[in-house]
């Protein structure tokens, strides 16, 4: 996970650049749920042959699929495809 700087205030997110990280994913929102942060569950389910990130707060919220980001900001968790997520946020020390 890491620090990304929009142009209003900071969020975390991750990146889903490999399959490993849906897990890395699932434990953060865990986390995030256990903190009280958060109301969603995540899971990681199969859609044709590739594994997607499912986001879920009573009703889908949405997927992660390859090149996605999860994002955690101060509205909570929210799912963009990086040109959503590269249009409003850069790496913080860029």
């Amino acid at each position: 996970m890491r620090v990304y700087q929009p142009w209003a205030a900071p969020v975390r997110a991750v990146a889903y650049d490999d399959p490993s990280l849906l897990w890395e994913m699932r434990r953060w929102v865990a986390a995030l749920r256990a903190e009280g942060k958060v109301r969603a569950e995540f899971s990681v389910e199969w859609r044709e042959d590739v594994a997607v990130g499912v986001l879920r707060d009573g009703g889908l919220i949405g997927e992660v699929r390859p090149s996605d980001f999860l994002v955690f900001g101060r509205n909570g968790l929210s799912v963009l495809t990086a040109a959503q997520f590269w249009r409003d946020h850069r790496e913080m020390g860029c």
